[in-house]
């Protein structure tokens, strides 16, 4: 009997996140405080990723492009709603 095994997919929203805060808002947010403010965005987040394909080689796409600027949008907005 053969089993269907998905392939693992190694693209990280978690990691991801956190990219967008250090290159996007390293003002509002330190550097050490990053990962944390990232989990506390995953759950907010998890709409936009949904809106994509992920796979391993997605940050190389043309939609990553549109998947960081909405990330971005959508870390302004939640800045403002919830501070640090």
């Amino acid at each position: 009997m053969r089993h269907n095994r998905r392939t693992p997919c190694f693209f990280s929203p978690l990691d991801t996140l956190v990219t967008v805060l250090w290159n996007e808002f390293a003002a509002e947010v330190p550097e050490g405080s990053a990962r944390s403010v990232a989990l506390q965005l995953l759950p907010e987040c998890r709409k936009v990723f949904a809106g994509y394909t992920l796979s391993d080689d997605f940050m190389f796409s043309p939609e990553f492009g549109q998947l960081y600027d909405e990330l971005t949008g959508t870390v302004v907005i939640w800045l403002e709603e919830n501070g640090l």
